[in-house]
């Protein structure tokens, strides 16, 4: 019985670890605290994980809508300041 404890016990650290890791990833996607990353990531193990890894990139996303809107100004020049931060 102590041995099921144990490794109940260190499989809630594990996960509880790889899901802050997560949770900073999402962040680094762009996503806030209402993406619930760690908690996805804690509660469903292994498919919370793969959902956390599969979001898209937001911050990504606005880069290149930045980027789109600059070209179809028709302006062949850009400034650098129009530029978003990579």
């Amino acid at each position: 019985m102590l041995i099921v404890l144990v490794v109940c016990i260190c499989y809630l650290i594990n996960n509880a670890i790889i899901a802050s890791f997560l949770k900073n990833a999402a962040y680094a996607k762009g996503y806030d605290d209402n993406c619930h990353a760690w908690a996805v990531s804690f509660w469903l193990g292994l498919p919370g994980w793969i959902y956390v890894v599969s979001l898209p990139d937001l911050v990504q996303r606005k880069n290149q809508e930045a980027i789109i809107n600059l070209l179809s100004k028709g302006n062949v020049e850009v400034n650098k300041d129009e530029l978003p931060d990579l």
